[in-house]
């Protein structure tokens, strides 16, 4: 245990760990700590308004906090840790909030799920090494946003891969349905392979990296087109001859995919198939009539009373969707939304 010095007001934390040793917390109430940002293993972990440090565990790989703090009620804090081998994880059931005072939502103080082992945790058992079947409803995607990938760079990509690849792992061991969906801007919008001048993004060769990439997750995958994916302007001539590119590397028959991942539960996605033709800016994200149309008569043909379940996947969120915070995020041509 590490108590902190009295004085200080109410404290919720939010734990991110990377890899190594679980963390408990024991939480009570605090007055007027400063905290510090993201500290590392032997850093301060809270500081006194005079710049006295409070002892750190030194166990630790990295810890980030979210902190509120509430100066009418006082107490103290302690944190403790203890040791586990390998990548953090919890058991499905029973996750335990930690209720703050004066009704906040609640906090979760529960070590962090990797889901490395989550079908395997829920579905065998040790002592009798058996496991049940997983039911028919059951499946496991990931899924990546923009990669933009730049040739220079790979080894982040590689990186990133094995923080998914254990979870696609766990389930497919286990018979779950397992898959990969990408959603577009495969590649980065500048010159990646000197001295050639040319962008890299929507490239035959950018399209043949990613390709690459996205088969050795171990599932199958499946993408759809965003507002990068048609830029091979000095290879193609026109969005056709470089849409036809794009669909062939990637093995799609149209530029829509359509996935059945587990009973009654689809995959759809919806590919944006202009660029050099686009009505206003050449990074409009534009799904054809010809998908829409398809699209409207595939959901009618799946009804929700019926039990159907459709994920739908597009580069860009339709207009009507809800999402507020995305007006003029998008930095190339300041419209987020889809068509």
């Amino acid at each position: 245990p590490c108590p902190l010095p009295p004085g200080m007001g109410s404290l919720s934390l939010l734990l991110s760990l990377s890899t190594g040793p679980s963390v408990g917390l024991t939480l009570s109430r605090l007055p007027s700590a400063v905290p510090t940002a993201s500290p590392r293993s032997g850093a301060p972990l809270l500081r006194e308004p005079h710049g006295q440090g409070a002892c750190f565990p030194s166990s630790l790989p990295s810890l980030r906090l979210q902190t509120r703090w509430d100066a009418e009620h006082c107490g103290l804090l302690s944190l403790s840790t203890r040791a586990s081998a390998g990548p953090t994880r919890v058991g499905r059931p029973g996750i335990r909030p930690f209720v703050s005072p004066r009704s906040r939502p609640p906090v979760l103080l529960e070590e962090i799920d990797q889901g490395t082992s989550f079908y395997q945790d829920r579905l065998c058992e040790e002592e009798e090494d058996t496991c049940d079947l997983p039911g028919a409803d059951e499946f496991t995607v990931a899924i990546l946003g923009d990669l933009h990938i730049d040739p220079r760079k790979m080894d982040d990509y590689y990186e990133g891969r094995e923080h998914i690849v254990p979870v696609l792992e766990d389930a497919q061991q286990r018979g779950v349905g397992a898959a990969l969906i990408s959603l577009g801007d495969l590649g980065e919008s500048k010159p990646c392979e000197p001295p050639s001048p040319e962008l890299f993004a929507g490239t035959s060769r950018c399209h043949e990296l990613a390709a690459e990439y996205l088969g050795s997750f171990g599932v199958p995958y499946e993408v759809v087109g965003g507002n990068h994916d048609l830029e091979g302007i000095d290879e193609f001539d026109t969005d056709e001859a470089n849409l036809e590119a794009f669909c062939r590397i990637h093995g799609k028959p149209t530029p829509h995919f359509v996935r059945e991942i587990a009973e009654k539960t689809v995959l759809v996605g919806l590919t944006s198939t202009i660029f050099r033709a686009a009505k206003y800016t050449s990074h409009e994200v534009s799904i054809d009539d010809a998908q829409l149309r398809w699209f409207e008569e595939f959901v009618a043909s799946k009804p929700a009373d019926e039990g159907w379940k459709l994920f739908i996947f597009t580069h860009a969120p339709p207009m009507g969707s809800g999402l507020r915070v995305l007006q003029e995020n998008h930095v190339v041509n300041g419209c987020c939304w889809l068509n």
